[in-house]
């Protein structure tokens, strides 16, 4: 097996750490100690859902520090037959973006899953961007996945676009929905958004945001 050697030249004795700090080369010959982690991705929010809610906001997480952002859900379930909704937030206070409309373009397979079938269409409502393409998921089965990129969405100076990806169950056939979609109104600088289902309430599941690194 081989063995690497460390040279910890650039280091003194009397270089001291803290907990979770690790030695990084800070130029060709010398080293220091620097905050552990790092990377192109920053999780910004995680939402986790345990007990039944109509809706909820993540308020004040976009700004011009990040252009892209990913939110992902994980078995995410429902009091009822219903698909999710999202809106933009503007102000930093909580206010739903929601005097124009939501528009959406999409594709999606479906079937069982030893059989296949595709279709495609349009949604525009006020109610927000549908990312199931307004097929209900079926609460009574399996949990739903998907994710959401968000385009520089506190950019006032475009049209806030989304692409998204989803999976889920809608009692007769599995369902796979992507797309994208824009706000159609005036150019907002989205501060945040607003989750809901278009009925009943969200009983479980899992939403992480991500802010990824613009350099």
């Amino acid at each position: 097996m081989a063995i690497t050697t460390l040279n910890l030249r650039g280091l003194n004795r009397s270089d001291t750490a803290t907990t979770g700090q690790v030695v990084t080369a800070t130029s060709a010959v010398a080293m220091d100690f620097q905050a552990a982690g790092g990377g192109e991705w920053t999780r910004l929010n995680t939402q986790t859902i345990s007990s039944s809610i109509a809706n909820f906001t993540v308020d004040n997480v976009f700004s011009s520090t990040y252009q892209t952002y990913k939110l992902f859900w994980n078995d995410v379930d429902y009091s009822a037959a219903a698909y999710p909704l999202i809106q933009f937030l503007t102000g930093g206070d909580g206010t739903v973006a929601s005097g124009s409309t939501y528009k959406v373009k999409y594709n999606f397979t479906y079937n069982g899953l030893t059989a296949h079938a595709s279709a495609g269409g349009s949604n525009t409502q006020t109610t927000g961007f549908s990312p199931t393409s307004l097929y209900n998921h079926n609460h009574s089965d399996y949990g739903s996945t998907g994710e959401i990129t968000f385009f520089n969405p506190a950019d006032n100076t475009q049209y806030n676009a989304i692409l998204f990806n989803t999976n889920y169950y809608d009692g007769t056939h599995w369902r796979n929905s992507y797309g994208n979609g824009y706000y159609d109104g005036a150019k907002i600088s989205a501060t945040g958004y607003k989750l809901s289902s278009n009925t009943g309430t969200i009983d479980t599941g899992e939403y992480t945001l991500y802010g990824i690194k613009r350099a």
